[in-house]
């Protein structure tokens, strides 16, 4: 079990908790959805199939001790020495479960033994690439990793690591790295060493069709060896009885090579492999990412933010966002965002919420710079559709979402709120408005209101008016959001022009209408 599974067991070797249990705080399903993080994640882990990373993206630390510990961690593993390393030791760790996963596969004896061993070789190779990279600089950058270049040290040294990697490796000198001629002469099989150091199975494949393709290669070809396959390795184990009873003693005396401080850091390394892998090709696109400050005497801030699901749908286009810029003032809690429909107010939204996120999981953010604050959590409330199956209005729904959002203890926090109290009557939902804000402001969080309410932005000193942006034709959205009361009569219009109930177009109407009836 990982780390982030253990609820609260504390782990003394991690790349993601530092000293305190191992036990984060769990972002809501609907939080992900809300801010489209669950499609990012999603794209993040395409990049690698082996390793199943999402569980780790639903934890956020619970310090802003420990948001930095995971940056510096990050930080330290972004240089090109460090990813090529950290690739060959992911690389060598796949091959050694590959090789595991056989063994638990096949049945004949030699052959399990052979396996076990390729998998214990390619991990005594994947632990000289994690001592490679942590001896080198990135592993004397972060608190994370220097605590695991320690432990790597004295583990290497030890008497049991050192033996099996010994003998692993003049075992698969014997087993893997040489090869063998086959001859029949006088109805007679020879077997003998091969010089040559061509592959046993490309070899076959030049003597027989694809059509008629049976053979495979002895100890690591499929579960069911073949009777030719058999009788090589007969042949072998008599030529070369030695290097057979060592097989069977390594079988033994390691039933279990895998160290499981290094499997931990396996696992949670690739919590940051995966971003950075996925970072560099949204980087390679043209879409910025910054690694954000943490000044709380600063004001929270960020410059050309944009929403990164937009972008990664839009990689396949290669077409660029709109990127937005903010700033929080000192006193400033909420900002009231006002403006046309589908003129970028929930899309603003999401991306500074999306900023939250990253920055609270160490990563680097969608943004060319930012400083964000500290906060415990993110709270979400996005706008519901009503429900068909439970019966219940769209009001009521809202309202159930509401209540535990309400009741949250862990401040400060995040909260976006977007299109609340849509069916209730304009004065109810300023009424209800105004309490929600209220509440939450008094709990020292800070956060986005999108609402069609544009009074809802005068409600306190603490309150801000942020606008969606529209041309002066009155219609055509840029998609940026800044600060300012949005002008009623230019989304209004934009609607009333739509639905062909302007002035001139209701006048060519009756003019129409007229002209027909004189007829």
């Amino acid at each position: 079990m990982n780390a982030w599974q253990r609820g609260g067991m504390f782990v003394e070797h991690s790349l993601l908790f530092c000293g305190e249990p191992a036990v984060g705080v769990n972002i809501s399903e609907t939080t992900m959805q809300d801010l489209n993080i669950d499609q990012i994640v999603n794209a993040i882990q395409e990049g690698d199939s082996f390793y199943e990373v999402r569980s780790m993206y639903r934890w956020f630390p619970r310090s802003k001790a420990e948001e930095q510990y995971r940056r510096e961690v990050l930080q330290a593993l972004k240089g090109d020495a460090a990813w090529n390393t950290m690739n060959r030791f992911t690389d060598a760790m796949k091959e050694a479960h590959r090789a595991w996963a056989k063994e638990a596969d096949v049945t004949d004896k030699v052959q399990k033994q052979a396996w076990h061993l390729s998998g214990a070789y390619q991990y005594c190779r994947a632990v000289d690439s994690l001592w490679d990279l942590l001896s080198e600089e990135a592993g004397q950058k972060a608190a994370g990793l220097v605590g695991f270049r320690q432990y790597i040290e004295q583990y290497r040294q030890s008497t049991q690591y050192i033996a099996m990697g010994s003998r692993a490796a003049k075992l698969a000198e014997v087993f893997y790295k040489s090869s063998v001629v086959l001859s029949v002469q006088n109805n007679k099989l020879y077997v003998e060493r091969d010089t040559t150091r061509r592959r046993y199975d490309n070899a076959l494949r030049s003597y027989f069709s694809e059509e008629r393709w049976q053979c495979k290669s002895p100890f690591l070809g499929m579960p069911q060896l073949s009777q030719l396959e058999q009788e090589i390795i007969s042949i072998m184990a008599k030529k070369d009885p030695q290097a057979f009873r060592e097989l069977e003693a390594f079988y033994r005396d390691w039933p279990d090579p895998m160290d499981k401080t290094i499997l931990q850091f396996e696992t949670e390394l690739q919590y940051y492999r995966l971003f950075l892998k996925y970072e560099r090709t949204m980087k390679a696109l043209g879409f910025s990412f910054a690694v954000p400050e943490e000044d709380q005497e600063r004001d929270m801030s960020a410059s050309g933010l944009y929403d990164l699901a937009l972008a990664d749908q839009n990689r396949h286009f290669r077409e660029q966002v709109v990127e937005n810029d903010f700033c929080y003032g000192p006193d400033e809690r909420f900002f009231v965002v006002n403006g046309p429909n589908q003129g970028g107010k929930t899309t603003f939204a999401r991306s500074v919420g999306q900023l939250v996120y990253f920055a609270k999981m160490g990563f680097d953010v969608p943004a060319r710079a930012a400083n964000v604050h500290f906060y415990r959590t993110i709270l979400t409330h996005f706008s519901a559709e009503e429900s068909v199956l439970t019966g219940k209005g769209k009001l009521k729904e809202e309202l159930e979402r509401l209540e535990p959002m309400m009741e949250q203890t862990e401040a400060p926090a995040f909260v976006i709120f977007n299109e609340l109290f849509t069916t209730a009557a304009n004065y109810d939902a300023r009424i209800m408005g105004k309490r929600v804000l209220d509440h939450f402001m008094s709990r020292g969080c800070r956060g986005i209101y999108v609402t069609h309410l544009e009074e809802l932005a005068q409600v306190s000193e603490k309150v801000v008016a942020m606008k969606a942006g529209i041309e002066e034709d009155g219609h055509t959205r840029t998609y940026k959001v800044e600060r300012g009361r949005a002008a009623s009569f230019g989304y209004a219009s934009d609607i009333v022009e739509r639905h062909r109930l302007t002035y001139s177009q209701l006048k060519e109407l009756l003019q129409q209408s007229a002209g027909a009836k004189g007829r």
